[in-house]
């Protein structure tokens, strides 16, 4: 029989092999690999979005989700924003996690969809790992600069989403290496979160006061709601509730409680999501587009018509800036419809 504290081979790395010591080696590579990959990407997006003209408008919607239906405060923008680009960079690990999840998740039923798979899953436990490990550092050791990256609030929703993978992932990985319906809750927790994560801030950088941008919020919180509403209430509790099932009959008791504490505890974050989402559904959803009447639309008009006349020779008669009054155009397409309209006179 294998002794599951042999020493992990180069196959049984590359094929996530269901031991726990395989699982134990991965676990801990993955952590340093996205200990470097999160940083370097948070910082390459950091650095993007400091130059983008909606970067205002953004941080401004990320910090008031962070702070209204999160409840976590920061002492100033700064932190803000470095908390909000590198959950971008988290984003995306956790794309790579759900998607190396997809193939199992399918149906897919072969040694390397269930390999992936494993992979996919230790994904998330590497990631909270060296989160852990550097917020850790940071109260310890970081000063007041530390404590100020980690609000009470980030803490307590942290704790709750990290103990689900900490505790279950390996356990899983090696009693239930082919559970096709694990591997289907990773991907909602991975692959469909990244999706509304990506979807959601891609929102945040709209112009709502413009025709356009209202209509794509709208058709945007609409998404993001549905994906969470599948992902993290309807389907989420269905494949909890078969995957439980089963361990029970299995005779794994230890794990069945384990899975149901820390599942009950994630339903909270769940529900913080999916009440988040129904939040910005309603209030987008009941948004109207400015009126050309509108004491708003007058005033772009106005400050359109002064810019644009200024850089363009425009006046205040022309189409575009009547566009970009009522909502129909952004401030970036009516800038080079003016340039056009110079030109051809």
């Amino acid at each position: 029989a294998h002794n599951p504290f042999d020493m992990s081979t180069t196959q049984d790395l590359l094929l996530a092999s269901p031991d726990l010591n395989t699982q134990l080696v991965l676990g801990l590579l993955q952590a340093v690999a996205w200990w470097v990959i999160t940083r370097t990407l948070g910082a390459l997006i950091a650095q993007s979005f400091s130059t983008k003209a909606w970067r205002d408008r953004w941080l401004a919607l990320c910090k008031s989700t962070n702070e209204r239906s999160y409840g976590v405060f920061f002492d100033d923008d700064v932190e803000h924003f470095h908390m909000a680009t590198n959950m971008l960079a988290v984003g995306f690990q956790h794309a790579v996690g759900g998607a190396l999840c997809l193939p199992s998740a399918l149906g897919f039923a072969s040694p390397l969809a269930f390999a992936l798979a494993r992979h996919g899953a230790l994904c998330e436990v590497g990631w909270e790992l060296q989160d852990v490990a550097v917020r850790l550092t940071q109260l310890l050791f970081g000063g007041k600069v530390g404590r100020a990256r980690n609000p009470a609030g980030l803490l307590l929703i942290l704790g709750i989403h990290h103990a689900m993978a900490l505790s279950l992932v390996i356990p899983v990985n090696v009693f239930y290496p082919q559970h096709r319906g694990i591997h289907e809750m990773v991907f909602l927790l991975q692959g469909a979160a990244a999706v509304a994560m990506f979807a959601q801030n891609y929102g945040y950088t709209l112009d709502i006061q413009t025709r356009r941008g209202l209509r794509a919020m709208k058709a945007n919180v609409l998404v993001v709601w549905a994906v969470i509403l599948w992902s993290r209430v309807l389907r989420f509790a269905w494949v909890f509730s078969v995957i439980l099932r089963e361990i029970v009959e299995d005779g794994n008791l230890a794990l069945s409680a384990v899975g149901a504490a820390v599942v009950l505890a994630m339903s909270y974050v769940n529900y913080i999501f999916f009440a988040d989402a129904t939040k910005k559904m309603l209030k987008f959803g009941r948004m109207r587009p400015p009126s050309p009447d509108s004491p708003d639309a007058k005033r772009r008009l106005s400050e359109a018509a002064a810019l644009a006349q200024g850089a363009f020779g425009a006046t205040r008669t022309s189409a575009t800036l009547q566009r970009w009054a009522s909502g129909e155009e952004g401030p970036a397409a009516a800038a080079q419809k003016l340039g056009e309209e110079k030109k051809e006179r």
